[in-house]
């Protein structure tokens, strides 16, 4: 079963999201990420066993305490290997101790319930790799850009949505008091649990 932990957007933040999406839709359809619901993904692997991952969950939010976020900046991951060189519009969070020690005390916690699979990503560095080996998922620790994606665009990289979308300002500063977990198959997301920090 492949599962996901999510942080969500503020409504705020979720609404500028979604207006994105929408403008991407408008200037190239059938855009990979462009409908799925907006979300910063914490990891993402392939596991044995469902209720001991939540029961391992659950044990550990109720000993992380709340912390904010702030979600600062427009930025593209040009030639994105996960979509096939498509160039993926995100909004970027600035990077936060809280955040990365979250990160990878949920990851040490699943360790133990993850399964070995095929990666969907071509590694260029040492550390993806041994993170994938490790982990499930590659980008942990200081290689994690946390990020809400809007979608991935197969075009130039100089196209105007792109740059349109680099030029664009954003500032919202979120709290984060919960996470949640999701069942992914392919693009459909299934909401499974919710976590309350402490």
């Amino acid at each position: 079963m492949n599962i996901a932990l999510f942080i969500l957007p503020n409504e705020s933040l979720n609404k500028e999201i979604i207006l994105w999406k929408q403008k991407a839709s408008i200037i190239k359809s059938q855009q990979m990420y462009n409908n799925h619901p907006p979300h910063m993904t914490i990891i993402n692997l392939n596991i044995n066993s469902l209720s001991n991952v939540i029961q391992e969950l659950t044990k550990l939010f109720s000993t992380i305490k709340k912390f904010k976020i702030e979600v600062n900046k427009s930025d593209v991951f040009y030639n994105d290997t996960a979509t096939n060189g498509g160039h993926t519009l995100y909004f970027k969070s600035k990077p936060n101790d809280s955040l990365y020690s979250l990160q990878l005390k949920i990851a040490e916690k699943l360790v133990q319930y993850k399964i070995k699979s095929d990666s969907k990503y071509n590694f260029n560095k040492i550390s993806l790799i041994n993170n994938y080996n490790k982990y499930g998922f590659p980008f942990i620790g200081n290689v994690w850009i946390p990020h809400f994606t809007i979608t991935s665009i197969q075009t130039h990289q100089k196209n105007i949505f792109i740059e349109k979308f680099l030029s664009y300002k954003i500032n919202y500063s979120i709290d984060v008091n919960k996470t949640s977990l999701w069942e992914i198959a392919g693009d459909h997301h299934n909401k499974l649990e919710e976590f309350n920090l402490a």
